[in-house]
């Protein structure tokens, strides 16, 4: 089996919430992963991106199958997101009929209201889906962003759905589901005064074995 391909980008400006993504990635993989955080330098053969971070961040998922050559799968991960389970496992549910595969967790996505609020933390691109091709940089730097966030380049039947548990969010996914992949988008474990969140302690406890040191329920920093 080729070897998977992570880009790991978001919203989420935290250096210690990336670590403790990428890492969680790497310690469950049976295999070889190939992951690239998405920060400006990481865009640069894209070109001069004119565009402000806040927005570019929001439209860092749509620029995977740019950044891959239009080739091949894959994913997209945002750095708020805690890997439960080996990649690998992921990367056997890739669906060569779909263009995008994601954990839908309702139907707003297509009401403009919730569209990219509801948009999934990970993302399963079939970046050589002929479909995909329409996704150039410009229309995913350019275009409307709600639009982007409901996929309107797609036809119907094009987007996959992915198992719930990968990607378990608190207060939405089933609490008996034990989760693959966690998102941590509206309660962050790694800053002070945090929402108390489920599972927020297995990102603490990821968290100590690169750190060395114990996180505190209420976070290390207030950015």
């Amino acid at each position: 089996m080729d070897h998977p391909k992570i880009y790991v980008g978001g919203g989420c400006r935290e250096d210690r919430a990336l670590d403790v993504c990428l890492y969680a990635i790497q310690r469950r993989a049976s295999d070889l992963v190939e992951i690239s955080p998405l920060k400006r330098p990481a865009l640069a053969p894209l070109g001069r991106l004119d565009i402000a971070d806040d927005d570019l961040a929001g439209r860092m998922r749509f620029l995977i199958p740019t950044l891959n050559g239009f080739k091949g799968w894959a994913a997209f991960v945002t750095r708020d997101t805690l890997f439960q389970a080996d990649i690998y496992e992921l990367w056997q549910l890739r669906d060569e009929r779909r263009a995008v595969m994601g954990v839908w967790h309702d139907d707003k996505t297509t009401d403009p209201a919730f569209a990219c609020d509801r948009l999934p933390s990970l993302l399963l691109w079939n970046c050589g889906h002929p479909a995909n091709r329409a996704l150039t940089l410009d229309y995913a730097l350019r275009s409307d962003r709600t639009g982007l966030c409901r996929f309107d380049w797609l036809h119907d039947g094009l987007r996959g759905q992915l198992p719930e548990e990968w990607n378990w969010r608190d207060g939405q996914s089933n609490p008996a589901l034990p989760p693959k992949a966690i998102e941590f988008a509206q309660s962050r474990p790694w800053q002070g005064g945090a929402n108390p969140c489920r599972y927020a302690d297995l990102w603490r406890r990821e968290a100590q074995r690169i750190f060395g040191e114990a996180i505190p329920a209420g976070g290390l920093s207030t950015v």
